[in-house]
């Protein structure tokens, strides 16, 4: 098997992707000392990487807060004609990481703002009292992005 990998470098086709992708993994270490991946819904905004939960969410109450975390999208692109290849390419991919501390948003106007964004990424229609159960914000704050397209075959 063959592949190419190209580094992303334009912030406006990274930013793009995780604004547009509906779910990643999150990679992050639990209050007794585990490590664990969850498939999760986001919401990207200011270069921040947004997570929400339900007030007695035990997810939520097993993170540990201030500690690295990663996390990851991957969208299957459109297979291209690989131009320097001496192969049939197969699939293409394109991944986004972030990483960071992952912290609790404190600002009760912020996370207002960012559950209102969140709902009208996730929902067409929103019910009344839907909006108040995800009031349990995290976030990383965002050290590093990488981003790849990888097509193989």
């Amino acid at each position: 098997m063959q592949k190419i990998i190209s580094q992303i470098r334009d912030i406006v086709v990274i930013e793009k992707e995780l604004v547009n992708n509906p779910i990643g993994i999150l990679a992050l270490n639990l209050k007794d000392e585990k490590i664990t991946q969850l498939a999760i819904t986001f919401l990207y905004q200011d270069k921040n990487v947004y997570f929400f939960f339900k007030d007695n969410d035990e997810e939520f109450e097993h993170i540990k807060l201030d500690c690295k975390v990663s996390f990851t999208i991957v969208k299957n692109d459109k297979i291209k004609k690989a131009q320097k290849a001496d192969f049939t390419p197969l699939y293409n991919i394109l991944s986004v990481s972030v990483s960071g501390l992952i912290k609790v948003v404190d600002d009760p106007k912020l996370v207002d703002t960012l559950r209102e964004n969140y709902i009208k990424k996730y929902s067409k229609v929103v019910e009344k009292d839907e909006s108040p159960k995800l009031s349990k914000v995290v976030f990383i704050d965002t050290e590093e992005i990488q981003a790849y397209e990888e097509t193989g075959g």
